[in-house]
């Protein structure tokens, strides 16, 4: 038993490759700890639990919505925040094809996107994407990726986390500048410009699309 903890441990922090402060990274180190915390009988009042019992416990208990899928695209494990985002029974997502949380207009790429995961197993960061509920309606994420050997095989280990309030309070940001009476923009670190409103565009003569990803220096006389 200690054996195959260590070995659940190792698949788990040793395939970490996301930044320090990622939400994937934490679910896998938490998740690590824990089970080794387990084998050592450290910070557990039971060593007997079985380390695949463990998992699901921590999983169960993460605050990100967790998904594991095959090499198939055939959904083989979720926790209960990821029932709560998206809709369904626990029942009715297992065994069903991970395509059902992607809209139809992403369904064509999914395929070679999952071939590619597979190909090569390595840990992707979070990125922005968008799924949908079981009542259809569409919901912007944040979902990372990350390998997880099992004793049935490779498996794909997705956390999902819900960005629907930061969209909104981005938008609601956007609409203020779009509204203030005075030209605003703003310019990244690099000197990128990288928002601007539309008395911007009109003080200075430019389209909103000839100003944005250019340099602040197009608006500084040489």
């Amino acid at each position: 038993a200690r054996q195959r903890r260590s070995t659940l441990v190792g698949n788990l922090a040793q395939s970490d490759r996301h930044p320090p402060g990622s939400g994937l990274r934490r679910v896998r180190m938490n998740v690590a700890r824990d089970i080794g915390r387990s084998a050592s009988g450290r910070g557990s009042t039971s060593t007997d639990v079985a380390p695949d019992d463990l998992f699901r416990q921590i999983v169960e208990a993460m605050p990100d919505g967790i998904i594991m899928i095959d090499a198939e695209g055939t959904i083989t494990l979720v926790n209960k925040e990821a029932e709560r985002l998206f809709g369904y029974e626990r029942s009715e997502l297992l065994g069903q094809r991970a395509d059902i949380l992607v809209p139809e207009r992403f369904h064509a790429g999914i395929p070679k996107a999952r071939a590619a995961f597979f190909a090569d197993p390595a840990a992707r960061g979070m990125v922005e994407y968008v799924l949908k509920r079981k009542d259809g309606t569409e919901i912007p994420v944040e979902y990372g990726l990350s390998p997880f050997q099992t004793k049935d095989g490779l498996l794909m280990l997705c956390v999902t986390r819900d960005i629907t309030i930061r969209h909104r309070l981005e938008q609601r940001f956007r609409q203020v500048v779009e509204c203030a009476p005075n030209a605003m923009m703003m310019i990244d670190a690099k000197g990128v410009i990288r928002l601007v409103n539309t008395e911007a565009e009109r003080l200075f003569g430019y389209g909103r699309s000839e100003m944005l990803d250019k340099r602040v220096e197009i608006l500084v006389p040489e």
